[in-house]
């Protein structure tokens, strides 16, 4: 239409040039040229293909290829973080590309519970972006061997940024070898990360940095730690949530109840005003009887023991565990004392020398273990208080920011049915029930019996009585 349009003009023109001029004269033929010059360079480059050239098209046309060069390494440039990002995210995250960045599945906060997604009767709480993961001797279940406390051997975790830094770590004299090594959550497992296999990446020497963008949700990473050529099973889990990564712990079935006992736990200690600072001094600790010159106190005994155990550089955690492994190995629970004589035997002997006492013989029951424990606790500056109800007692130690208690007796595997204290008879294998804060009992009272035996008796007016719970 255009181009009907110009040569509709060329015609009126020539129309009116017909009727006033000679169209044989030079003059006309010359006026002819300059016209068909002046359209040519007026007509864009594709339409100007039939002109003779001259050296006005002749400039357009090149100047129109020009842009397209110049526009060309465009998609050449778009492309190339493509091929580039893709296959850094691929082995980092997931065989198949996934976002780098994903939805926060929830607000995490210290008092966050949540459904972890392992398996139906897991449950993740805890939150945190620093743990030490341990294990000690035991059977080959992941639930007796490995805990979320600093152990003999485990893995040393923190969170940085989207990555989760791990390394392993052991007090024992050979390092345990790791055998196997692998992230799993229900529906995926991940060997390698990065184009490395994981039981390659992570050692002893230095932090394992693994990115875990691009995942969501709550993991586990399974391990294998060689000992005395068995393998045992190992875990360390985390929480992806969208653009934040945390460490945590696991609890199976037992979590509701462990959740409603660390808050009454709360309520119990901030109305008896009990706190870490007023639970560390032993200078009332009276165990087993406040001394006199017919009674034995034992407290300073247990205390020095402590020493010889520990040693000063260990964090808390590992010395709550030496402390609990020497409690389990070397105590003996008295059935001798519950079945047949219904007290304690300086008492049934009426000796209070120290003869009959725990320090001496290596036997107790609850209350024994319990106090052992409290001590050696408190002399290593690690808070801890006497739980109990009617009929039992336990300690709760404060670890992680919470009270938590630990019930020592039953993981002692060793008892005592006769007069001799020495026909020891073992009933089991060392476990870690007291660390998995697996309690049944109901909480009565706080440091009730901790001090004299005189203030035991004082039943209500005592400061460390709480009112029966009644129960839910």
């Amino acid at each position: 239409m255009r181009r009907f349009s110009k040569w509709m003009v060329l015609l009126a023109c020539l129309l009116v040039l017909v009727g006033c001029t000679n169209t044989n004269s030079p003059e006309f033929l010359a006026q002819m040229e300059e016209e068909k010059a002046l359209l040519a360079s007026a007509t864009e480059p594709e339409e100007t293909e039939g002109f003779v050239a001259t050296p006005k098209p002749t400039t357009k046309p090149t100047a129109a290829p020009t842009p397209k060069p110049t526009a060309t390494p465009k998609p050449t440039v778009a492309p190339t973080p493509k091929p580039t990002t893709a296959p850094t995210a691929k082995p980092t995250a997931t065989p198949t590309p996934t976002p780098s960045l994903m939805p926060r599945l929830q607000e995490i906060t210290a008092d966050t519970v949540i459904d972890s997604g392992l398996s139906e009767y897991v449950t993740a709480y805890d939150f945190m972006k620093k743990k030490k993961y341990g294990a000690d001797y035991s059977s080959s279940s992941y639930y007796d061997s490995c805990f979320p406390y600093e152990g003999r051997w485990g893995i040393d975790a923190y969170v940085d940024g989207m990555s989760i830094c791990l390394k392993a770590y052991s007090h024992m004299d050979e390092r345990p070898k790791i055998a196997s090594a692998k992230i799993q959550n229900k529906k995926k497992t991940y060997e390698s990360m990065g184009g490395q296999k994981l039981v390659d990446l992570i050692g002893y020497d230095d932090y394992a940095k693994i990115d875990l963008s691009g995942f969501s949700g709550t993991y586990r990473l399974n391990l294998e730690f060689v000992i005395d050529g068995e393998k045992k099973k190992f875990y360390v889990p985390f929480f992806v949530n969208g653009d934040e990564v945390w460490l945590c712990k696991l609890t199976g079935t037992y979590y509701k109840n462990l959740i409603k006992r660390r808050e009454y736990m709360e309520k119990v200690t901030s109305d008896l005003n009990i706190t870490p600072e007023n639970s560390l001094s032993l200078d009332e600790v009276t165990y087993p009887i406040n001394q006199t010159d017919k009674y034995r106190c034992d407290t300073n005994r247990w205390a020095e023991l402590s020493d010889e155990i520990t040693e000063k550089p260990w964090s808390d955690e590992y010395k709550v565990l030496t402390i609990h492994n020497w409690i389990t190995d070397n105590l003996a629970y008295d059935y001798y004392k519950t079945e047949v004589m219904g007290v304690p035997r300086d008492f049934y002997y009426d000796d209070h020398s120290g003869k009959y006492s725990t320090y001496d013989t290596h036997v107790g029951v609850c209350h024994d273990f319990s106090h052992v424990m409290l001590i050696m606790c408190r002399h290593q500056g690690i808070p801890a208080i006497i739980c109990s109800d009617e009929t039992h007692e336990w300690v709760a130690i404060y670890l992680d920011g919470h009270w938590q208690e630990m019930d020592i007796t039953a993981d002692v595997h060793r008892g005592v049915w006769g007069e001799d204290v020495n026909d020891v008879k073992v009933t089991g294998t060392r476990g870690y029930r007291a660390l998995a804060q697996e309690i049944s009992s109901e909480l009565i009272y706080v440091n009730f019996d901790l001090w004299t035996m005189a203030t035991v008796y004082g039943g209500e007016n005592y400061p460390g009585y709480y009112p029966k719970r009644k129960s839910e």
